[in-house]
């Protein structure tokens, strides 16, 4: 799982994501969780790292 986190989500809380994550590291699967400070619900793709975190995580499982 790639968790990212936009900070000013006003529709997905931030803690909500942080839950998922911890539930997703619980059952032992693989995952990133990245979180971008001025993001929101609509345009954390759109941050400064975004795509590189991305590429990153998938380059860690041999996908690109």
């Amino acid at each position: 799982s790639f968790v990212h986190i936009g900070a000013k989500d006003e529709l997905v809380p931030p803690r909500h994501m942080d839950l998922l994550y911890e539930k997703a590291k619980a059952q032992h699967k693989v995952t990133k969780m990245v979180k971008f400070a001025r993001g929101s619900h609509n345009d954390t793709w759109a941050s400064d790292g975004y795509y590189e975190a991305m590429a990153t995580f998938l380059k860690e499982l041999n996908l690109i």
